[in-house]
């Protein structure tokens, strides 16, 4: 539990200053501030400007707190509720009772206003499952109608067989008494489970507006024939990763919302014959006037991947692709490397990625940025220029293993080139940290 602080720090008198022009003891301008202004300046300390997991939503430093609080009495009621904003709940079962939950629950008990501080919730749940009839899941189905402000929701495990039934009433429990949720997470962490379905029927929120899934599961007999007078999500912003199942099952997620601006679906466990990009744009062409960032990862392993027309999403200023889908695109006796340009450049697009992340956990090798890549850069942008696109950036996540490293090139040199050669025209390359410097490179041997 990131909760620890339940007892008020020491008394400690507000420290005084004296004015010399007249003797008269005052206090410091600070401690004239009202309390409301004195929030905003102590909530400054303590805020965590590198936490990259809620981009959306501040987060505190909770190490911060006690320092903070332990200044006086009117530091330490201003600032302690801040230690209740992110209420992390691990290891949750039927099987390890927590005391940590215990007190959290009393402690709202005496206090209620306390939960109103929590705006994001954190539980980490162990696959197990025992009959005992008090458990955690009782403490923290009692703890939940108290944290009525929260916005953002995070379930890790529980979406076995064995007890998702628990996890998934705990979610509609947090649904029911969370009237501004505006995002949940859900991760898989057993072999199977968190089932397309289940996340259909169980997430029916009307303030949702950022679903991220990581594990999916669906069979060839999941029950969607139960979903047919479901209501659409009102999610805009939907994130997947880890995804196991068929592409029907794809199809009907994003279906499911009414308008969708930003999907990412970064990898797979497993290869869907049936998935590719064009099937992925037929099933995303209902949010065409909507959808503003596409980040699409590793759909195809093997073989060669096939670019799809994306000119009609007129809505899209930032597309994300794999190297696996320009394998066709870098045969140089394919002949279609020239038509990448109508084929991917929409009326608003700005930022174009190129990724060459290996999603399947084996490193990239140095040698897979060359002289081929670079060619195929140019010639899109030069096409850019050409039809005077919106086109502004061209992006390379390239991170090679150091080992791979050889003396033949230094790859970043060719990003750089095209960078000098395209900027004059609008267009600027960019490229994430080498995990080489040149220097460093320099200095291999041969």
């Amino acid at each position: 539990m990131e909760v620890r602080w339940t007892i008020p720090p020491r008394d400690i008198s507000s420290p005084i200053d004296q004015d010399p022009s007249d003797g008269i003891p005052r206090a410091p301008f600070i401690f004239s501030l009202p309390d409301e202004l004195l929030s905003r300046i102590l909530e400054l300390v303590i805020v965590n400007d590198t936490d990259e997991w809620q981009y959306r939503y501040v987060s505190y430093i909770t190490a911060k707190i006690p320092a903070v609080a332990y200044t006086c009495r009117r530091f330490s009621r201003i600032i302690i509720p801040f230690s209740y904003h992110t209420i992390r709940i691990d290891r949750l079962s039927t099987k390890f009772k927590s005391i940590s939950v215990r007190k959290l629950l009393r402690t709202f008990q005496e206090d209620p206003s306390l939960g109103r501080y929590c705006h994001e919730l954190r539980i980490f749940k162990i696959d197990t499952r025992t009959s005992e009839p008090e458990d955690d899941f009782y403490f923290v189905e009692q703890i939940i109608p108290f944290l009525s402000n929260v916005k953002s929701l995070y379930v890790s495990g529980g979406f076995g067989p064995d007890d998702k039934t628990d996890t998934w009433n705990l979610i509609r429990s947090c649904t029911k008494h969370m009237p501004r949720l505006e995002e949940v997470e859900l991760r898989r962490q057993s072999k199977f489970g968190l089932e397309l379905a289940d996340i259909m029927m169980g997430l029916q929120v009307p303030t949702l507006k950022y679903l991220k899934a990581f594990g999916i599961t669906s069979r060839r007999d999941s029950p969607f024939h139960i979903l047919g007078g479901i209501q659409a999500a009102t999610f805009t912003n939907l994130h997947l990763g880890g995804y196991q199942g068929t592409s029907e099952a794809i199809g009907k997620l994003l279906a499911w919302p009414d308008a969708l601006s930003e999907c990412v679906i970064r990898s797979f466990q497993e290869v869907v014959p049936e998935l590719n990009l064009m099937v992925l744009r037929t099933m995303l062409f209902k949010h065409r006037k909507s959808l503003k960032v596409l980040d699409i990862g590793n759909l195809v392993f093997h073989g060669l991947g096939e670019l799809c027309d994306l000119s009609e999403f007129e809505a899209l200023e930032s597309l994300t692709l794999s190297k696996y889908q320009l394998k066709r695109q870098l045969d140089e006796n394919s002949g279609s490397h020239d038509n990448a340009a109508e084929l991917l450049l929409g009326p608003r697009l700005k930022i174009f990625r190129w990724c060459f992340a290996n999603y399947d956990g084996y490193p990239e090798e140095w040698s897979e940025f060359g002289e081929r890549e670079a060619a195929w850069l140019r010639t899109f942008a030069e096409a850019a220029v050409a039809k005077r696109a919106s086109l502004k950036e061209i992006r390379i996540r390239f991170i090679p293993e150091p080992n791979s490293a050889t003396r033949d090139s230094y790859p970043w040199d060719r990003l750089d080139k095209l960078n000098d050669e395209f900027s004059p025209h609008g267009i600027a390359f960019s490229y994430s940290t080498p995990p080489m410097s040149r220097e460093d490179w320099l200095k291999l041997e041969n």
